[in-house]
């Protein structure tokens, strides 16, 4: 007997006959005009869901869903399943916290490379037949600097070990309580961190807890030279 799964991001070909092979009929949403059009016709067969942090499942479409068993968020964010659903029908909700934490630790270093150094400013300066002598922006250096880190998880550690070690920068890191054996400064407060810090990156998870958690407050501590690299997070922004 096959196993219904809906598939609410992309999965590549290989990964479907790897599936399917394996006993799981695999219906992907994409394939329809909207993603709970998927759900209503393949209503009394799906028992697993595959999505992620940003496009969750909610209660209603999990109502949806009678004979839904697991929600697999692909990636370490699950802030938008509801969660309060899933318990109540005894579904479980699973997450991949280190599945790709080394690439989005190196993306968070290529951001803050970028931002210091108005990559694309420059590159659009150069296309534009501009030369250095001609370039008349301040491109300060990381290293040395003091790197401020809200969230030292998978991700979070990942971060401070690179810039610690590539960049010779001071650590410091926020998150609800000290972590234990770590090498690194802890601020009891994210407003402590930001008035400390040179750089701050958000890498805690999305969610109710962590909702406009980088608020007014805390980009004025960071100050009008400081750098935020908020890792594509948006719940922790407060605009």
């Amino acid at each position: 007997m096959t196993i219904g799964v809906l598939a609410l991001v992309g999965v590549t070909p290989k990964r479907v006959a790897a599936l399917t092979a394996a006993g799981y009929a695999v219906r992907e949403g994409k394939q329809y005009a909207h993603r709970t059009d998927a759900m209503r016709e393949a209503a009394e067969t799906v028992r697993a869901v595959l999505t992620n942090g940003r496009g969750g499942l909610s209660g209603d479409e999990m109502a949806l869903l009678p004979q839904l068993e697991i929600v697999c968020a692909v990636g370490a964010g699950y802030e938008a399943v509801d969660l309060a659903t899933a318990r109540r029908r005894g579904i479980v909700v699973a997450h991949c916290p280190d599945a790709n934490a080394p690439a989005v630790a190196d993306s968070a270093m290529l951001l803050l490379l970028a931002a210091t150094r108005h990559l694309l400013q420059a590159d659009r300066f150069v296309r534009a037949g501009g030369w250095q002598d001609q370039w008349r922006v301040e491109t300060p250096t990381m290293t040395g600097k003091r790197l401020g880190i809200l969230g030292l998880g998978k991700i979070g550690s990942r971060i401070a070990q690179r810039a610690a070690r590539g960049f010779d920068m001071a650590i410091g890191y926020h998150t609800r309580a000290a972590v234990a054996g770590s090498l690194y400064r802890y601020f009891a407060s994210l407003l402590e961190l930001a008035t400390w810090a040179d750089f701050l990156v958000a890498a805690a998870p999305g969610g109710a807890g962590t909702r406009h958690l980088v608020n007014a407050d805390v980009l004025a501590a960071l100050g009008p030279y400081g750098y935020l690299d908020r890792l594509g997070i948006p719940i922790l922004w407060w605009p």
